[in-house]
């Protein structure tokens, strides 16, 4: 099962080792591991990307907005 790696504290989680990858990665790890970081809000299900939309650490990371549309230049002016 992937899940995304969503916060990472320490090399290994849960006895499951992360040491290798970073927030943003896609771990593919078995049912009980997968479940297991989910429960404990390490990881969310990698469920995103199958259904073709951009996962939120991936929108952070490039600044795009839910939508993926135009972020603008951030100057605008609220009226």
């Amino acid at each position: 099962m992937k899940v995304v790696l969503t916060r990472k504290l320490a090399d290994s989680m849960d006895g499951i080792d992360v040491a290798a990858h970073h927030v943003g990665d896609v771990l593919d790890l078995t049912a009980a591991e997968a479940e297991l970081l989910v429960a404990e809000h390490w990881a969310t299900p990698e469920r995103r990307r199958e259904r073709g939309e951009t996962p939120a650490v991936e929108r952070r990371r490039t600044n795009l907005p839910p939508d993926g549309g135009d972020v603008g230049n951030g100057l605008e002016r609220a009226s």
